[in-house]
């Protein structure tokens, strides 16, 4: 029974962590409760979706395997004294400076002086990177015949218009 408390421990700490970065992100959240964001597939068949960040738009993949959204350095954020390690699929380490971001906003809804990590990539269909610090935040229904994404406060999570998958025998 002794090896259960470090796993309770750990199942603990990460599910407490998780309700600090959901308080902490809808503080800065204004605008309405839902919103529909049109995606567009790029040439590599990632999800595209229009982001707002500091009055220009970009266009921001959606990735649910990077913990921080990824902005690009044209966005225009004010840096601050911090930066952030990311490691990618390769086990390699990238730090990234942070940036004061005045306001990022998805369709209607607005995510205010908010911190994220800048960088660079090396694909040009995207400029960033929207990451599980938002999409966490979120229940998200992805509609793919309509090409459409409705991020909503509240829900289950799911897939419109599902591709009906058949086995070969």
């Amino acid at each position: 029974i002794y090896f259960l408390i470090p796993v309770l421990l750990c199942v603990l700490l990460y599910t407490s962590t998780m309700f600090v970065k959901k308080e902490v992100l809808q503080q800065n959240v204004i605008g309405r409760d839902q919103t529909v964001v049109r995606f567009t597939l790029s040439q590599e068949g990632l999800l595209l979706i229009p982001v707002t960040i500091n009055s220009n738009i970009y266009r921001l993949i959606i990735d649910t395997g990077l913990t921080h959204t990824l902005i690009p350095p044209s966005a225009g954020g004010k840096p601050i004294a911090r930066t952030y390690t990311i490691t990618d699929t390769h086990g390699d380490l990238h730090e990234h400076r942070m940036v004061a971001i005045d306001e990022l906003r998805i369709g209607d809804l607005a995510i205010t002086n908010a911190y994220f990590p800048e960088g660079k990539h090396t694909l040009s269909s995207y400029d960033g990177i929207l990451g599980m610090d938002i999409l966490a935040n979120y229940a998200l229904t992805f509609d793919f015949v309509e090409q459409t994404i409705n991020f909503s406060n509240g829900g289950e999570a799911s897939i419109a218009n599902k591709i009906p998958v058949t086995s070969r025998s």
